[in-house]
């Protein structure tokens, strides 16, 4: 199945996110190379986000789409974040479908031969972003783990911040922050959604659960190296 069949089966953005599309095995570094992917520092509504304290793990995934239909993206290319291109890769399957439609879009417009666009050799993939997880995680119930496992507060505790932070009992003085009540529902949306919750961060929620202390191995983003 090629490129323009895919992009005929979804939309390029917007809720409800979707998980469902069939994927191909995306050459990262190619398409960055190329242009049809940019890995940017975080934007939000304040702009661009480029404080040293941001982690690598937080960043905007930008397509030659999105150059092309939102203004705000005009100067992805001057806030670029290298230091992310690993995270990305790893996560880079499990993108809504819409953003994975953007991409297709993005090599079609360039005109990338499949062959280089994509590391797998099979025309028909009937892999979803859902089947990329690595390991099957427990489903967690939002209404009944709120508030008693996890809470959504200030990004980082300052409320100046753009966002949300998921915070558990085993972050310490982080569970006193202040709470963010109006992400609620896109957080209920996306709680289970592949690729939303880091793994040190569903580890720390499973084990509140199960009353296991604070572990540093377990419980602490591991950077990429």
């Amino acid at each position: 199945m090629r490129a323009k069949e895919f992009i005929l089966e979804g939309k390029y953005g917007g809720a409800p996110y979707t998980f469902d599309l069939p994927r191909r095995q995306l050459n990262v570094p190619l398409l960055i190379q190329k242009g049809a992917i940019f890995v940017t520092h975080p934007h939000s509504e304040q702009g661009w986000e480029t404080g040293a304290n941001i982690p690598d793990w937080q960043f905007s995934l930008i397509t030659l789409h999105n150059l092309y239909h939102l203004p705000w993206c005009a100067d992805a290319k001057k806030y670029l974040k290298p230091e992310a291109y690993n995270q990305v890769s790893k996560q880079i399957h499990s993108v809504t479908d819409g953003k994975y439609n953007q991409i297709l879009w993005s090599i079609q417009k360039l005109g990338i031969p499949e062959e280089q666009a994509f590391l797998d050799a099979v025309k028909e993939n009937k892999m979803r972003a859902r089947d990329f997880i690595v390991e099957a995680r427990q489903y967690l119930d939002f209404d009944s783990l709120y508030g008693k496992v996890f809470k959504i507060t200030d990004n980082n505790g300052n409320p100046s911040n753009s966002g949300f932070s998921i915070v558990t009992p085993l972050n310490g003085a982080s569970w006193n922050w202040k709470e963010r009540p109006e992400f609620k529902n896109i957080v209920k949306q996306k709680l289970n959604d592949p690729g939303f919750l880091e793994d040190h961060k569903y580890q720390q929620i499973i084990d509140t659960i199960a009353g296991n202390k604070f572990n540093p191995a377990n419980h602490l983003y591991k950077k990429n190296t």
